[in-house]
């Protein structure tokens, strides 16, 4: 029946084995003796799987079969006529139940058919697919699209999507390959063939092509070597290409890619200088030079354009590499390890298009083993992160997706394995504050360095950093009061609702203030995108970007949908209804650093987004549907090496899809499918290379403003004409049916028809009220019903003005203000009034504000900053705190305070006696003095009724950062950045050196953090990176602790706050709540952002106040420490 033969696969019938054998019979045993033998397939049979009703087995033959339980084939299915490249099926995996088997073949593919036709589950492809046949080698990214490209020794070039993880093109080749790249633009990708394994006579090791990237179109190809290439690169400007081959040589050519379909490739050098085969090469930033390592372990250098070897390479150690995919070099020195353990690092690269702190070395070795370092990696001993997945050596690495993702191959593997880069946003953030990158319209204006150590004992704005992990002086010092109030640790019964946030964020945004479709004004301040109806004097708010700030807006034409993006490592854009602020979608996440630009196509489909990363990437969103819930990630390009100030779709009619501008460049992109095309902007002889700082389409053209305050308009990507329109720089356009409005540094706002033809000028120093800076960051043109008619303008200024201005009369009204430079420190609520608070800021200005009409009453401007202030006990009086060094420079008047009437805000006193900068003031309540805190480390006493110079509190040894006076006046509490909590006599600042003899004092107010009433709003030492309390109020009634956090929450607590509170929590904010304030009532909370520089208005609802209430978080802290004095 049988014969003895090698025997591949075993099932089971039953109880019954059953055998496949190297002939392709199905063997049958009873017992111990061959029962059944059925031919079952023509060549070697190499699975078997069984089910309870029968057998599945696949063959060599590339046939999978379906077999009884008596051996009867009930199904059979041909893998090649499915489409496998290597149909030998070496898997099979029957689910009877679900009707359906899983195949693997010999062309390392997974196909899932059905078992009642055979019919493939997933169309034309297979499930999953890979190389196979010996090694893989080649791997290059496509810069302009989310693809790249791998070649191996299977004969095949196959194009993958990075986040579908699919193969999306394929096509064979006519030799084996282990060399690709792709060329700058994404249109072209080179190809070399050859490999150490010889598999036929017309294998022509050497030979090396050009094709399309659209069809696979030969282009271009050569033979100049006659050993196989091991490695390519296209230069970055696209003129030459350098391959590396296994003879040892580097061949350089010149491409002229004018014509395309003409493609002139001329070999312009032959390199001689390596001792080994080529392994890698890497271009200089600006195409002039290029570094290749060999087999050797040899780093040379050499001009692009003649080839020739540059022997001291002292000469390049300040040339910008585009890619570092070399091995051997400075910058990677470390990824080598200490001591000859046999690792060869065998591939490399680094995200060199990350500047803002997290430049990344990705590197491979012969072992598999996958490892990260910060760049520049110098010593073998720095921290490593370590990963396996490979079996084998790995021959190529490379970053992706701007860095999002890191893409590796294995050899014998063949494995290509896409890595998602999660990277420790928090470690980052701790060196360096990243923010949108600020556009101003004076261009290329040096910035002025932040100056570290500027207060004695003390860095910066706040000296010390505040360390969760170190042991706090304040709680050694704390001590529990004899009769200590009821405490509760539950969240707090009152919540908090945003009712009002005064402030916009102009400084660090361009052409954000817009409408929407009812004529709603919408913002940016702080993370929220605000939607503010004049009519009824009411807000809502977009809060989806959970404390980042907001760092550009947009709107659908139709002011249906708006979309935002903000600041931090990792921005996403955010599309939300434009009218209800409900959000829509997410998107995926892709750029690095902070988001400068949207803005929306024409039809609503698609949404353009503008990054401040090292490579200004340029990313396009598209939504099939137009309603956005189906939002997805289109295509993807380096926008510039300089700036890019914006980025805005052209109309229909255009030569173009869109255009982006910036510092010294404008580029005329094209859209096709997953690609974004760009042509530089042609000046000819019309106009100068300047800044390019706004752009809106104007019928079939274009138009930019520019530094100079010209009108660049452009027809294709040629310049027409310019249009001299302001005397300044024009900072925003904004383009309708109804004409086009431009707005300039010089205060005017400009109304042009639509063949740009000036019609009206309307100069903001002719305002009711005048901008305190009239430099204008926004307009937007509103029309009337029928579309065509500019009836209205919307106008954003430097100040964080908004106006509305009348097209006809020319009238202008002042809807919104608020505080607008460096940051906002100083709140005060008024002693006696419960509607009336005030505020100081870095702005010079000191300003009255009322709650229930969330409006500013009166404002002061002086010639100093300020950042503390307080009011007398009978209200008639403010106390104000000069100085401030965010800029890195001492003010003039650092160290001074103001004493101002309230209702003329005329100056009754100036006093100085610190020549620091005042950090906090208070008023003591028996109203007889009053106490001013400096960064010098001291507190100032003085007499309210003749300003003189009580005493001195000199006990810390650190900047202060808050103080209260007890109830009896006799005693102060304060805080400093050394996190000791110390307590002073008023009278005569004599330090209190024993807290038990303080425990039962009683404070008149507590804007203290440290202290034993505060102690649970502080996270443990385990919780790294928790956000930390760097303002704090305690509630009129003593029954409530509000907190805010470095990282922008505001957090509610039960007072006292001890061991594990519980709180609720809001977030609006971007950066440090630099201070929160409880109205006289105690129904009202006033926050003020640091960085934001923005005001925000909590009512409190609920537990005897009012109903409804905003989205809580509840999250417990705790701290493990006791004891007090408060």
């Amino acid at each position: 029946k049988g014969k003895i033969q090698p025997y591949f696969s075993i099932g089971w019938t039953g109880n019954y084995p059953v055998i496949g054998t190297t002939d392709g019979h199905l063997y049958r045993f009873l017992g111990r003796k061959l029962d059944v033998s059925v031919k079952a397939h023509s060549s070697t049979i190499y699975t078997l799987h069984s089910t309870n009703t029968g057998l599945c087995s696949g063959s060599r033959d590339g046939t999978v079969k379906l077999w009884s339980q008596t051996l009867e084939c009930v199904m059979s299915i041909d893998m090649e006529m499915l489409g496998s490249l290597m149909p030998a099926v070496k898997s099979v995996c029957w689910d009877n139940d679900m009707g359906k088997v899983l195949v693997g073949t010999a062309g390392n593919e997974i196909w899932e058919v059905a078992s009642s036709d055979g019919q493939n589950l997933h169309g034309k492809d297979p499930l999953s697919m890979g190389h196979f046949d010996n090694e893989s080698w080649g791997l290059s990214i496509n810069p302009s699209s989310p693809h790249y490209a791998t070649v191996g020794d299977d004969k095949t070039l196959r194009i993958w999507d990075l986040f579908e993880h699919k193969c999306v093109k394929m096509t064979g080749l006519e030799m084996m390959s282990r060399a690709c790249c792709y060329s700058p633009d994404g249109q072209m990708i080179a190809v070399g063939f050859g490999s150490p394994v010889k598999k036929s006579t017309k294998q022509f090791d050497g030979k090396w092509m050009i094709m399309s990237t659209e069809d696979f179109s030969i282009i271009y190809e050569a033979r100049d070597c006659q050993k196989w290439i091991t490695e390519m690169k296209w230069s970055p400007d696209g003129e030459k290409i350098v391959v590396g081959s296994w003879d040892n040589k580097i061949y350089l050519y010149d491409i002229d890619s004018g014509d395309r379909s003409k493609l002139k490739v001329t070999m312009t050098a032959v390199i001689n200088q390596h001792n080994s085969f080529i392994t890698h090469m890497d271009f200089s930033a600006k195409s002039d030079k290029f570094q290749s390592n060999c087999g050797a372990y040899e780093l040379c250098y050499f001009e692009a354009d003649t080839g020739m070897y540059i022997p001291a390479a002292s000469r390049l150690k300040d040339v910008r590499w585009e890619s570092q995919t070399s091995v051997l070099g400075w910058g990677v020195q470390g990824s080598w390890p200490a001591q000859n353990d046999g690792t060869d690092i065998t591939a490399c690269d680094v995200n060199l298009v990350n500047e803002y702190g997290n430049v990344v070395t990705a590197w491979g070795d012969n072992f598999g083993r996958l490892r990260l370092a910060r760049y520049p990696t110098l010593s073998s001993f720095g921290g490593v992160k370590k990963f396996r997945g490979h079996s084998g050596h790995i021959v190529k690495v490379r970053w992706a997706g701007g860095d999002s993702h890191l893409i590796s191959v294995g050899a014998k593997d063949k494995g290509i394995f896409v890595w998602r880069h999660e990277a420790d946003d928090q470690a980052v953030m701790d060196t360096r504050q990243v923010t949108a990158e600020v556009v101003d319209d004076s261009d290329v204006e040096t910035e002025v360095p932040v100056v570290v150590g500027d207060v004695p004992g003390g860095g910066g704005d706040e000296g010390q950093l505040r360390d969760v992990g170190v042991d706090k002086p304040w709680v050694a010092s704390m001590v529990e009061p004899s009769d200590p109030p009821p405490s509760n640790s539950d969240v707090p019964d009152r919540k908090l609702q945003l009712v009002y946030a005064h402030g916009v964020d102009t400084q660090n945004t361009r052409n954000a203030i817009l409408y929407n479709a009812k004529h709603e004004i919408m913002y940016p301040n702080a993370g929220l995108a605000v939607l503010y109806n004049k009519e009824d004097h009411q807000q809502k708010f977009y809060k989806g970007h959970d404390g980042n700030s907001v760092s550009a807006l947009a709107v659908t034409e139709d002011g249906r949908f708006g979309a935002s993006g903000d600041s931090c490592l990792r921005p996403r854009v955010r599309v939300f209804d434009a009218c209800t602020a409900t959000e829509i979608v997410v998107m995926r996440e892709f750029h690095r650093s902070g988001i400068v630009a949207l803005n929306f196509s024409a039809d609503n489909r698609r949404l353009v987004s503008v990054a401040s990363d090292a490579d200004r990437s340029i990313a396009v969103w598209s939504s099939l549907s137009g309603s956005w819930h189906d939002g997805q990630l289109q295509c993807t390009a380096k926008g510039a090496n300089e700036k890019v100030y914006f980025s805005m779709f052209t109309s229909l009619e255009s030569d173009f899809g869109m255009v982006s501008g910036g510092n010294t460049h404008i580029k005329f992109w094209t859209v096709e499918g997953a690609n974004l095309i760009s042509s530089r902007g042609l000046f000819g002889t019309v106009g100068k290379v300047q800044p390019m700082l706004c752009g809106a389409p104007l019928g079939k053209k274009f138009v930019t403003g520019t530094v100079s305050g010209h009108l660049y308009v452009w027809s294709g990507r040629k310049l027409e004409k310019i249009v001299r329109a302001h005397e300044r720089g024009i900072n925003a356009i904004h383009a309708s049916p109804g004409g086009l409005v431009t707005g300039g540094k010089d205060g005017n706002v400009k109304l042009w028809s639509t063949a740009l033809k000036h019609e009206k000028t309307y100069d903001l120093n002719e305002a009711s009220v005048v901008p305190l800076d009239v430099g204008v960051r926004s307009v937007f043109a509103g029309l009337d019903v029928t579309g065509k008619l500019i009836t209205k303008i919307l106008v954003g200024t430097k100040s964080s003005e908004i106006y509305e201005i009348a097209s006809k009369s020319g009238n202008m009204l002042q809807l919104h203000e608020g505080h607008y430079a460096n940051e906002l420190w100083g709140l005060a609520m008024h002693p006696t009034d419960k509607d009336i608070y005030a505020t100081v800021g870095d702005d010079k200005t000191l300003r009255i504000w009322s709650i229930s009409l969330n409006r500013m009453l009166r404002k002061l401007k002086t010639d100093t900053q300020m950042r503390s202030v307080a009011w007398s006990n009978d209200g008639k009086f403010l106390l104000i705190g000069c100085g401030g060094n965010s800029n890195g420079k001492r003010g003039k008047k650092d160290g001074a305070f103001l004493v101002i009437e309230t209702v003329s805000l005329d100056v009754q006193f100036e006093g100085r006696d610190s020549r620091h900068w005042i950090r906090d003031v208070k008023y003591s309540p028996d109203g007889t003095s009053f106490a001013v805190a400096s960064m010098d480390q001291k507190v100032y006493l003085y007499e309210t009724k003749n300003f003189v110079l009580r005493a001195k509190a000199e006990k810390h040894n650190a900047s202060i950062t808050f103080l209260d006076f007890s109830t009896d006046s006799q005693m102060t509490q304060s805080d400093s950045t050394d996190q000791e909590h110390l307590c002073h006599n008023s009278n005569d600042g004599q330090y209190f050196a024993l807290p038990s003899q303080l425990k039962n004092v009683d404070w008149f107010t507590y804007t203290c953090t440290y202290g034993w009433p505060c102690q649970g709003i502080w996270p443990l030492k385990k919780d790294v990176g928790a956000p930390m309390p760097v303002s704090a109020h305690r509630s009129g009634d003593r029954k409530l602790l509000a907190a805010g956090t470095d990282q922008g929450q505001v957090k509610l607590y039960n007072y006292p706050a001890l061991k594990s509170a519980k709180c609720s929590t809001q977030l609006g904010h971007s950066g440090e709540v630099a201070n929160c304030r409880f109205s006289l009532d105690d129904d009202t909370l006033v926050t003020v952002g640091k960085q934001d520089r923005s005001i925000f208005v909590w009512r409190l609802t609920g537990g005897g106040g009012g109903g409804g209430g905003g989205k809580t978080l509840e999250e417990g802290s705790s701290s493990s420490a006791r004891g007090g004095g408060g």
